[in-house]
């Protein structure tokens, strides 16, 4: 997959530049021309060697339950506010730090600029957005209530949030206890036991 800086002119002479993910550029500019788009320029950018190492690897493939909170509660309000998805996920991606998520949401946008459905972009990101996640979308969709479920998703989310807080917080002390008992018998072990040999 490369990764191609392109810059555009859409149908009212703006000027504009963003970043797809495509197997084969010759492709996206024969897209984008599709769409109305003229073409001005392509730089495929250098993938540096850690990054393609990470995207293999499952662990670095995933977000914080908390991350995708926060970013599907600033899409929620991006579409209450009467954006269209693609521009919602244009401003996220302006805002977006370098990560798992920002990449999911590059290809998501190139999927949607491409014809498909959001729902069907995103499950195409599994390490990304959970089966919850994609299904709770497609029900949005057929419902044309998009903003609504992911305002019910943001809930679910937190709510997961919260439990796991309180789980954490009630693990947290007998696990100090667990520490400081482990201490004292290695030290009673080392130091005391060894003087009545």
């Amino acid at each position: 997959m490369n990764r191609v800086l392109v810059r555009f002119a859409d149908e009212q002479g703006n000027i504009r530049e963003s970043i797809f993910e495509t197997e084969s550029p010759g492709n996206l500019r024969e897209s984008l021309s599709q769409k109305g788009f003229y073409v001005l320029s392509e730089k495929i950018l250098e993938r540096r060697y850690w990054e393609a190492l990470v995207s293999y690897i499952p662990f670095f493939s995933k977000v914080s339950l908390s991350s995708l909170t926060e970013m599907t509660q600033l899409l929620r309000t991006l579409i209450k506010a009467g954006l269209p998805i693609k521009e919602a996920l244009e401003v996220l991606l302006e805002d977006a730090s370098e990560g798992p998520l920002n990449k999911a949401l590059l290809q998501v946008r190139t999927d949607i600029d491409e014809g498909n459905s959001f729902s069907s972009a995103l499950s195409r990101h599994p390490t990304i957005f959970p089966e919850i996640y994609v299904k709770t979308t497609v029900a949005g969709e057929k419902a044309g209530a998009l903003e609504t479920v992911l305002g019910r998703l943001v809930s679910y989310y937190k709510a997961t949030l919260a439990i796991r807080r309180k789980v954490f917080q009630a693990l947290i002390y007998p696990a100090i206890l667990l520490v400081i008992a482990s201490g004292a018998i290695l030290y009673l072990l080392i130091e005391v036991v060894p003087e009545f040999n």
